[in-house]
Formats: structure tokens, C-alpha cells, sequence
């Protein structure tokens, strides 16, 4: 899917890309969105490539969930995201307001003040796109605004850049805490950790850890159970080829002239 997507990046006369890459990190965040009923087009096109698609959510189950758990944020979708316009060769006095720009957008998140915060490491992000650290301090900033896909967005365009950031892990895997994707927010939390221990979040991480395991139980669970019920029908379909075998069988015998004697031929 990946490599299709590489490809059309190529074909700027027909695709617009910037919409095409703003989709795809959408996706990215949120990878059961794909199965929005009106993308089914794309879907039948991507799999007729040979992509696999992610399960398609329970939605009983993930309603469930949302309103048994308020640390939910069902609401947020990423629409509010930014891309900010890249400037390939900044000056350095556009590097050096880059760093006044990212002190500027935590003082306004520390206040409350997300969105300009946001509008400020935005344009901090048109000078220091290829800083992981950047990324993850709009993460976190988009996050505290209860914005976790944006932040799941950043969080991966800085691990991108560097796979060992322990701030964009902590913050994605906050981030999927909050959409209620407890198996992901647990693999980033213990990444995170494994990188760079944090005390303050060893609560969440067991919190997102257990949940990961119950789900996966959970799912191992339903697969045992259809196994089970699979064998249980093959099993009968056996029996009654079985039966009917047997009674064709039987039929055949009782209709055979073959199994008397022959009138005459006695001695």
C-alpha cells in the first residue's frame, strides 16, 4: 500500500499530492477510517493492488468502550490539522526564531492557549521540519488540546525522523490511550519507557497494558470459539455424509436382485 502510495507522489499532473499526503497520514492516525462508507472505491482499489486493509472496528463494542471510559475523546477526528509550509533552506535568522517561536508556543500552551500555541510551532516547523523534537513538541501541544489524531499525526513525522524518540512515543501512545487503541498506546508507552524511563507515566502505562492484554485475550477467545464452531459444523457435515452414505448403501442393497437365487437352478 505504502509503495502505491510512493508511486502517485510521481504522477503530480494527475494527483494532487498534497491532499493525497494529508489523507494518507489521516489514515495513518486512524486506520479504521478506511472503512468510511464512502471510501469504498478506494478500498476496492487498494486491495485489488494486493494491500490488506486493518479489521474493520465493532462499533458496538468501541461505543461500549467510549462510554464506559470519559478518558475517551471520541470527538476528535484531525480535522483541525496543519501542515506547515516547509521552508527547504532556512536562514539562520529563521533557525534562531525557530527556537523563540517553540519557547513562545509553550508559554501559550502552559496558559492554556492551544491554538495560537499550535500556530506557533507551526511556523517554528517551516524552519526545523527535520527535527524530531519539533514534531513531538506539537504532538504534545495538540494533545493537551484533546486533539490526539493531530497529535498522533506529528508524533509520526517526528519518529520518522528519529525512531528513538522517547517524546513522540510517550506522546502517540497518550495519544491512542485517549482514541481508546489500547494495544498501540501500550507497544509506544513501553517503548517509550524502554528509551527513556518516565516514573509520572507508569500508572497509564499499566493502565494501557492490561487493557492490551485483555483485548488480546479477548480476540484469542473469539478465535478459539469460531475454531471451535468451525469443527463442530465440519464434524456434523461428516456425520450426515456418513448417514446418507450408508443409507444409499442400504437402499442399494435391499434393490439388488443379485443378493437371492435364481428360480430353476436348484439341484
Amino acid at each position: 500500500f505504502l509503495y502505491f502510495i510512493g508511486n502517485l507522489e510521481h504522477m503530480s499532473q494527475q494527483v494532487d499530492v498534497a491532499a493525497l499526503r494529508r489523507a494518507v497520514d489521516a489514515f495513518k492516525a486512524d486506520p479504521t477510517a478506511l472503512h468510511a462508507p464512502e471510501l469504498g472505491f478506494f478500498r476496492d482499489y487498494v486491495t485489488g493492488l494486493g494491500a490488506t486493509l486493518p479489521a474493520k472496528p465493532a462499533p458496538k463494542a468501541a461505543a461500549a468502550a467510549a462510554s464506559d471510559d470519559p478518558e475517551i475523546w471520541a470527538d476528535c477526528d484531525g480535522a483541525d490539522y496543519t501542515a506547515p509550509q516547509v521552508v527547504d533552506e532556512p536562514t539562520d535568522d529563521q533557525l534562531e526564531s525557530a527556537m523563540d517561536l517553540k519557547s513562545k508556543a509553550q508559554d501559550l500552551a502552559n496558559d492554556g492557549n492551544y491554538a495560537d500555541a499550535v500556530a506557533a510551532m507551526t511556523e517554528a516547523l517551516r524552519y526545523k521540519s527535520g527535527s524530531a523534537m519539533y514534531w513531538a513538541a506539537r504532538a504534545a501541544i495538540y494533545l493537551k488540546w484533546k486533539k490526539p489524531r493531530c497529535a498522533i499525526m506529528d508524533a509520526d513525522r517526528g519518529l520518522e525522523i528519529n525512531p528513538d524518540s522517547a517524546k513522540a512515543r510517550r506522546v502517540r501512545g497518550t495519544a491512542h490511550r485517549h482514541l481508546g487503541n489500547f494495544e498501540a498506546a501500550a507497544d509506544d508507552l513501553n517503548a517509550a519507557n524502554t528509551i527513556d524511563f518516565d516514573e509520572t507515566t507508569i500508572e497509564l502505562t499499566a493502565f494501557c497494558t492490561e487493557k492490551a492484554k485483555a483485548l488480546r485475550q479477548a480476540r484469542r477467545d473469539a478465535e478459539l470459539a469460531e475454531q471451535a464452531q468451525r469443527e463442530a459444523r465440519q464434524e456434523e457435515l461428516r456425520r450426515q455424509r456418513a448417514r446418507e452414505e450408508a443409507e444409499a448403501q442400504s437402499s442399494n442393497a435391499h434393490a439388488d436382485p443379485s443378493s437371492g437365487g435364481m428360480p430353476g437352478m436348484g439341484g
